[in-house]
């Protein structure tokens, strides 16, 4: 008999009330200290022998005959303290708790394997050879399941809510927070990693996956604003990370003074500060193919639902799909699939060419990567060009309604190459998307 028919047959037998069980959980060392208040008039504290088993959990778990042997050694004293319907009531008698607590199915299967469990603490037959007779065992092997499986239950509790110990950084998006530079790594020849320190090795930035944040400096007697994606997530605590690609004057013809803000970054020392604001963005993914999705800034959202997302990226329009793609495969119950095309002038030109094909290796069900580029080199096995039907058509998903089309780029490739090519190929434009 295992400990839920046991629980179901003794439910109905109601022996003495008052019965209290007080947890309490150690982060420490991983104990679980059980400790039982019985009777009106006196205490009796008990702390639980536990014995070191290797589980999946690397929980303690309760050696059944010890513990019958020093504590519960005779029916009157387990009439007393193990009521089983009582105590249920007492402890799991809200389905609040067991949302808490129990709500998703890899801390079922690390907390309650049944084989193992069953073995260690409900094993019938060596209970009775060990201790009293079965029919003063089964209210005993009841009072254990619980008190092992609630302890099990609470140390998980417990210790989710110290993980809440996290502080948001982005408190209030109207808010300017100034946040340091510590440290700038060279990635190619005009890409730069930037990485600025929260306000303490707890702070995580806060940041939704889809939103972006605004960095400001006043450059030249004028306030700049400029608006990135961290390629870090809420993962990462203490910092965030930015990759960017400086435009120096000089370089590019159509700009010939380059990026004010790219090249304010560059020129930052470190432990000097940025103001940083956010969240910011119309567009929030909330996991399992949803987006809550605004029209316009200042509209409603609404929800938008889908199995696939195809997604089409021009040089630093990368940052906002590579977010989301590492959010999604992160996640193992997240089963949307990802199809990205994405624009550069040149190989050399590809950010975080090396973080997407490592995730399109990783996950060749989940994730198809495609490049086209303006200047090819020998060799390139990519296609070439400016974003086209063609390439939309043969890489990405195709239109229908589990499919929701993203698009991050420069305004000319949005505007003169994806919107067209979209339209032409019948993607319905409620399910499209431009950061």
């Amino acid at each position: 008999m295992n400990v839920v028919e046991a629980k179901q047959e003794y439910e109905s037998v109601e022996r003495l009330a008052n019965a209290l069980v007080v947890l309490s959980s150690t982060a420490e060392d991983g104990e679980i200290e059980v400790r039982i208040s019985v009777g009106q008039s006196a205490s009796l504290f008990l702390l639980l022998d536990l014995f070191r088993v290797e589980m999946p959990t690397n929980y303690w778990v309760l050696n059944t005959a010890q513990f019958v042997r020093q504590v519960l050694n005779t029916a009157q004293f387990v009439s007393q303290t193990l009521n089983t319907a009582q105590f249920v009531r007492q402890v799991l008698n809200t389905a609040q708790f067991v949302r808490q607590v129990l709500n998703t199915a890899q801390f079922v299967g690390q907390t309650l394997n049944t084989a193992q469990f069953v073995g260690q603490t409900c094993n019938t037959a060596q209970f009775v050879g060990n201790s009293v007779v079965v029919l003063q065992a089964l209210p005993v092997l009841v009072g254990l399941g619980v008190v092992a499986t609630t302890a099990l239950l609470a140390k998980y509790y417990f210790s989710r809510k110290r993980s809440k110990t996290e502080v948001v950084t982005l408190q209030d998006p109207t808010v300017k927070y100034a946040l340091p530079l510590v440290e700038k790594e060279e990635l190619s020849h005009d890409t730069r990693r930037f990485r600025f320190g929260l306000p303490s090795d707890n702070h995580i930035l806060g940041l939704p996956v889809g939103q972006h944040i605004h960095l400001s400096a006043k450059i030249e007697d004028n306030l700049v604003i400029r608006s990135y994606t961290p390629v870090t997530s809420d993962d990462h605590k203490g910092y965030m990370d930015l990759v960017i690609k400086v435009y120096f004057k000089n370089v590019h013809p159509k700009f010939p003074e380059g990026g004010k803000m790219s090249q304010y970054l560059e020129n930052m020392k470190l432990g000097e500060t940025i103001d940083v604001r956010g969240p910011s963005g119309r567009l929030i993914y909330l996991g399992g193919g949803k987006f809550s999705i605004k029209t316009l800034r200042k509209d409603p959202a609404h929800i938008v639902s889908v199995k696939k997302v195809a997604m089409i990226a021009g040089g630093t329009g990368i940052t906002p799909m590579l977010q989301l793609i590492r959010y999604i495969t992160k996640e193992e119950d997240d089963h949307t699939e990802m199809s990205l095309l994405f624009a550069n002038q040149s190989e050399d030109d590809i950010l975080l060419k090396q973080e997407l094909e490592e995730v399109a290796e990783s996950f060749p069900d989940q994730f198809k990567l495609w490049y086209t580029v303006d200047r090819p080199t020998e060799g390139w096995k990519y296609s070439t060009g400016f974003v086209s039907a063609e390439m939309i058509q043969e890489h990405l998903f195709p239109p229908s309604r589990d499919t929701l089309v993203l698009m991050c780029g420069p305004p000319p490739m949005i505007n003169y190459a994806c919107i067209p090519n979209l339209d032409k190929l019948h993607y319905d434009v409620k399910l499209r998307f431009a950061y």
